[in-house]
């Protein structure tokens, strides 16, 4: 979930049915909180302009792993996003473009440089 208790918007998760503690994902700010279909990776924007991703375990019990960046987003808003099934891409909704604006970036291959977990491929 995405909430502003702390004065600005983080990325939380708990326990689904409850109880069970509530666990801050995201520092500095976030928005656009997407989970991976297999329910093992959580992916937001980060108050900085980045896609983060966060590895989260749910058994035994709720573990998440620490964020990393995967790109930055430059300039551009976006508007909205999804992840592919298999996690490697993103879908954005942008703005429409206007004249003095550059078009959209495409990152190719980020994710080759991206850290696997061990077990996780």
């Amino acid at each position: 979930m995405i909430t502003a208790e702390s004065g600005q918007t983080e990325v939380w998760v708990t326990a689904y049915p409850g109880p069970g503690e509530r666990i801050r994902v995201s520092t500095g700010g976030a928005s656009g909180l997407r989970w991976s279909r297999d329910g093992r990776e959580l992916f937001y924007v980060s108050g900085d302009r980045r896609m983060m991703s966060a590895p989260v375990r749910t058994s035994p019990s709720l573990e998440v792993g620490s964020p990393i960046a995967l790109f930055a987003l430059g300039r551009t808003d976006w508007a909205g996003f999804d992840v592919s099934p298999d996690g490697n891409r993103f879908l954005a909704i942008l703005p429409k473009v206007v004249a003095d604006e550059l078009p959209l970036n495409v990152v190719v291959d980020w994710a080759s440089e991206r850290p696997r977990e061990a077990g996780r491929e």
